[in-house]
């Protein structure tokens, strides 16, 4: 115990578990090694935790951001929500068993993946929770990621308790970013309109209230026509001047979960730029301009 970690995996995961029961905040951060929150760190240093649940984290380095993390849940341990209060709830648990990762393993925690990519050792540790509190009860199973760092053990679950939350933050940021790169993209589309050249190119596209296709980009890549029907000159003057208008390449997508990797262009019947992102060239699955849809809202 002196050189820190655990003899194995089910070791690791149960010091774990037995820090959220007794809610003692650093010895559950103690599970963690300073490795993985220097990694953990390096993995939120782009966020902005301003309105998130990890407002006051601090993230200069994986010290800093363990002692915060430490303050953050040491509070929550002693806090009332309404009728909720931390200190009365009782938690049992009891490991299950162990298991390689396997490939859907790995999808299933896509999300926090790359944080272990440094580790050849990856083990998984089922266990139970039960949760007690005002004579209520619930269980749950729940699967712990252990790594194996200079010959010793150490628990993914600080990182499994707090990722959702912050996840759930990340993406809402993501999507947020996504937005305003759409409108930097609908504002481009609406300076190239301002050339007749441009504007006489499309117009004849100009039919569909949903608005049809006219252009797409990867990332990192300038606008690029989709060879749709009724557009004059493949757009020459018109993608001109939209790629000079976002500065020569399309915005970087920041959002990726569901597989967005291209930006979409189109024009509405009512003259208006369209902007999409999709999975494939010139695929529209979801509207970021002049609406958004519900998924990045």
């Amino acid at each position: 115990m002196l050189r820190g970690g655990y003899s194995s995996p089910e070791a690791a995961t149960e010091a774990a578990l037995k820090a959220m029961s007794d809610k003692d905040a650093e010895a559950f951060a103690d599970t963690l090694s300073d490795d993985m929150y220097d990694k953990l760190c390096d993995f939120v240093a782009d966020e902005d935790f301003n309105g998130s649940p990890f407002v006051g984290l601090k993230k200069t380095d994986g010290k800093a951001f363990k002692k915060s993390l430490i303050n953050l849940l040491s509070t929550l341990y002693k806090s009332k929500i309404g009728d909720l209060n931390y200190e009365k709830i009782n938690y049992d648990y009891e490991i299950i068993d162990t298991m390689e990762m396997d490939d859907d393993d790995l999808d299933d925690f896509e999300e926090t993946m790359d944080l272990y990519e440094d580790y050849d050792e990856l083990m998984l540790v089922r266990a139970k929770i039960t949760v007690s509190f005002n004579g209520e009860e619930d269980s749950e199973e729940i699967v712990d990621i252990c790594y194996k760092e200079g010959g010793r053990w150490y628990s993914s679950m600080v990182i499994q308790t707090v990722a959702p939350a912050f996840l759930r933050y990340v993406n809402k940021s993501s999507k947020c970013d996504d937005v305003a790169a759409a409108e930097t993209i609908n504002s481009a589309c609406q300076a190239a309109l301002a050339n007749e050249d441009a504007y006489d190119e499309v117009a004849d596209t100009m039919s569909s209230d949903e608005g049809t296709v006219i252009a797409t980009a990867a990332e990192g890549e300038p606008f690029k026509s989709t060879g749709a029907s009724g557009i004059k000159n493949n757009e020459a003057v018109f993608l001109s001047e939209l790629n000079a208008g976002v500065g020569g390449t399309a915005p970087k997508i920041k959002y990726k979960k569901e597989g967005a990797a291209y930006w979409t262009v189109g024009m509405n019947s009512a003259g208006k730029p369209v902007v999409w992102l999709g999975t494939s060239e010139g695929d529209t699955t979801w509207k970021l301009q002049p609406e958004i849809c519900p998924e990045y809202k």
